[in-house]
């Protein structure tokens, strides 16, 4: 199971929502990582969806699509790149969260739970340090634990993403251009 690019984009007004800024025909240009390649990744908002209980967005690269939205102050994920989740998973809150839920993707369908932590961090974006948040889901359940982190700076976005499985680094995203 793959949780890469979980771009978390997400919609809200001031606070969290401030983390992941959008609108349609917004995008993002991410430096990614994988085994095997590196490539540059255009991703873009195309249109409005649901997500669980809330309105939330479609999100577009060449890795696959997400839908996200923010539920109160918990940005939550149905689809990451081709898997789904039931219930939505948290991505991001204004404190740690946990899951249990099940993750639908290539035809199989595994019980899985999640502990959300966040924490703040310093990042250096456009060769100036800001402050952002760090959130940590450390997911348990079908063929290894995955842990993914994510670093969100105000009024830009992902920043930030690296996925691994137990020691192994699955992929990277670096933010190069955005909002």
């Amino acid at each position: 199971m793959c949780l890469a690019c979980a771009l978390g984009f997400a919609v809200g007004c001031g606070g969290q929502g401030r983390l992941m800024p959008l609108d349609k025909g917004s995008h993002w240009t991410y430096s990614v990582q994988t085994d095997f390649d590196t490539f540059v990744d255009d991703v873009r908002v195309t249109r409005r969806v649901p997500v669980g209980p809330v309105e939330g967005w479609e999100v577009k690269g060449s890795m696959g699509v997400s839908s996200l939205g923010w539920s109160g102050d918990t940005l939550i994920a149905v689809q990451l790149n081709g898997q789904r989740f039931e219930p939505p998973l948290p991505l991001l809150s204004g404190k740690g969260k946990t899951w249990q839920g099940l993750v639908r993707s290539g035809g199989r369908t595994e019980k899985c739970s999640a502990n959300l932590s966040v924490a703040p961090v310093k990042e250096t974006v456009g060769g100036r340090q800001v402050d952002g948040v760090m959130s940590t889901i450390a997911l348990v359940g079908g063929p290894a634990p995955i842990e993914l982190k994510t670093v969100f700076v105000a009024d830009v976005g992902i920043v930030r993403q690296e996925q691994r499985s137990g020691d192994r680094r699955q992929r990277r995203l670096d933010y190069l251009t955005g909002p």
